[in-house]
């Protein structure tokens, strides 16, 4: 019997197995290849993990048995997620998965690479009162507060200590979109420790419900990492605003969304900020000195009762101290607005103006403010020493009168808008004119996984447009004619401008319905996993490299503890993560793997596990 001579991985130093692995990684864009390289030595195994389990989606609540009896088998594996997408379909019998969801959730809180973090509520849109809405917010969320406190800043003896190398650590992109037990909004509580992570850069939150003052956060002044804050349809309070502002080092880039769309249960909308401008200010103030780009989405058109630009004066120092403020977008029916348009308070460097308008359900409403058929008095606009581009954005739902484009390229309203442009160029200042396009007008924010977000869509610039043309309407132009700068346009300016618009709104349509009608929503967890065994790039029969061969005897490496089971069945299908129906049984899990996993996250490995009320029911 002959033996099989040393593998050329032996000779390999790891720095090049590594790049191996890498370049398998790259080359194919998928987790496929990888799991077949994994299988030919240990040594590759633990490499080809690492990026295997590096992104985890979870979009349907399916998925969470596979991915348990993944961890259960190696609970290391558990420590190479770096992103997580919590996004679980909404179905009548999400309740029954309290306990799969339960001991997912302390996984996580072992997840000492997550970076990324995207938590959403199966119970949104409305479906908080259905069974299992309340077990999300106190028992799901819960877990999750526990988590991030648990990697927090901690205020001791005055000082600031930082936990290392535990569960979310390394934290540095979080969304999370919730609810509370009954209600849209959930209230702030113990969250505050969102605002007191070491490391988290950007931060994009929704519906929640801010008190009075946060003291909590007091002893944290400039002590995150934060540089993008996202409130999105929150009930915002100027003292507790200032409360959090005070925590980043270095705030870049701030978007103050008060509650807008979702108002249902309320008479009149509640703009907190707007009306108090002075407080809400000084909360401000306190990004001053980092500030580069600031939103403001304001309840406060809804009471305007269509004078939505009329200017009135506002005590304080306004934006005049925001040296690096050179982007901000704003109702201008904000507290802001009127700040801007203040030679003394507006912000000195501003280079980019946009002022937004909300989408409206009634545009037959006498409070509707058209951009698309007037614009407001560009003077005030002008007084803006460094203002490089005035913005004007209307939002508009594909499916009603505004967005179509025989509104928005009316002959007339475009030849006074082209007009007002030219005003405005003798300034320095460009004039561009946006359609906010939302698919559908019932779809508001937040916009939450499988719905199209707003797309920002270029319905006039007035510098692509230019002011340089031939003003007369005969073709071909006569002898000797030349262009002349002018406010006019001539009607082949007009038909090539119109043809335009129809172009990019039927672009994005057909990428929003794209979009909403996706029917992958529940993508295997490999996402370019299938079934053809004739797959040319992935022969692995017919490949004559050694180390892609199943069947090699590998010498020089330890193989000894190559572990395939819980990846593959027997035709090389792998078994976690909404892969082929069936793989475990019907989903059934190994109870014996689960209390292993309990055991290794902190339980006793008897009945309940994980403390008081337990986080997992084993099966007796």
């Amino acid at each position: 019997m002959t033996t099989a001579g040393p593998s050329i991985l032996a000779c390999l130093p790891d720095e090049l197995l590594v790049n191996i692995v890498d370049h398998v990684a790259a080359e194919w864009h998928g987790r496929r290849p990888l799991c077949m390289l994994a299988l030919t030595c240990k040594f590759f195994q633990y490499e080809c993990e690492k990026r295997i389990y590096r992104k985890i989606d979870l979009v349907t609540t399916k998925d969470l048995r596979d991915i348990l009896e993944a961890f259960a088998r190696r609970p290391e594996r558990i420590a190479s997620v770096e992103t997580l997408n919590i996004n679980y379909d909404s179905h009548k019998d999400i309740h029954e998965t309290f306990s799969e969801r339960q001991t997912f959730n302390e996984c996580v809180k072992k997840m000492v690479a997550l970076k990324n973090w995207y938590a959403e509520s199966p119970f949104d849109n409305f479906n908080w009162n259905e069974n299992g809405g309340r077990e999300w917010v106190e028992h799901d969320m819960e877990v999750f507060r526990r988590a991030l406190e648990g990697a927090c800043l901690h205020a001791d003896d005055g000082k600031l200590s930082s936990p290392v190398d535990v569960g979310l650590s390394k934290l540095e992109e979080l969304t999370i979109h919730s609810h509370g037990p009954s209600s849209d909004f959930w209230v702030l509580d113990g969250f505050h420790c969102l605002f007191r992570h070491p490391t988290l850069r950007s931060l994009h939150a929704s519906c929640f419900k801010l008190p009075t003052d946060i003291p909590e956060l007091e002893p944290y002044a400039r002590s995150t990492a934060l540089e993008t804050l996202v409130f999105d349809e929150c009930f915002l309070m100027p003292k507790s605003l200032g409360r959090i502002l005070k925590t980043p080092k270095n705030l870049k880039h701030l978007t103050l969304g008060e509650v807008v769309y979702n108002d249902r249960r309320t008479m009149f909308p509640q703009p907190r900020l707007t009306e108090r401008p002075e407080a809400s200010v000084e909360a401000l103030s306190a990004v001053a000195h980092s500030l580069e780009t600031l939103t403001h989405l304001d309840p406060m058109w809804k009471r305007s009762n269509g004078a939505v630009y009329k200017q009135h004066h506002i005590d304080g120092p306004g934006l005049r101290d925001f040296h690096h403020l050179t982007f901000l977008d704003v109702d201008p029916c904000s507290f802001l607005h009127q700040f801007a348009l203040s030679s003394v308070q507006a912000p000195p460097h501003l280079e980019t103006f946009r002022i937004h308008h909300a989408l409206h359900s009634d545009h037959h409403d006498h409070s509707f403010f058209d951009l698309f058929e007037e614009l407001p008095n560009f003077e005030p606009y002008t007084a803006l020493s460094e203002l490089k581009t005035l913005e004007f954005a209307q939002a508009g739902s594909l499916d009603t009168e505004v967005a179509r484009t025989d509104h928005i390229c009316q002959e007339d309203a475009l030849r006074e808008r082209h007009e007002y442009a030219y005003k405005l160029s003798k300034h320095g200042i460009n004039l561009k004119i946006f359609l906010q396009a939302t698919f559908q007008i019932s779809l508001v924010p937040p916009y939450l996984h499988n719905e199209p977000a707003p797309s920002l869509v270029c319905v006039y610039d007035a510098a692509k447009l230019g002011f340089r043309r031939h003003v007369v309407d005969v073709f071909p132009l006569p002898e000797h004619e030349t262009e002349t700068e002018t406010d006019k346009l001539n009607t082949r300016d007009i038909t090539t401008y119109r043809n335009e618009v129809r172009r990019a709104l039927q672009t994005v349509h057909d990428e929003m319905a794209r979009i909403r009608d996706d029917s992958s929503s529940n993508q295997d967890f490999f996402d370019d996993y299938d079934d053809d065994d004739d797959d040319e790039e992935m022969d692995v029969e017919g490949d004559d490299n050694e180390f892609f061969d199943l069947d090699s005897d590998i010498h020089g490496l330890d193989d000894e503890s190559l572990d395939a089971e819980g990846w593959f069945d027997g035709d090389m299908n792998v078994v976690f993560g909404s892969i082929e129906q069936g793989l475990l049984g019907g989903g059934a899990v190994d109870q014996e793997v689960l209390r292993a996993l309990a055991e290794q996250l902190g339980g006793d490995g008897e009945g309940e596990v994980g403390g008081e009320g337990g986080w997992l029911e084993l099966d007796e």
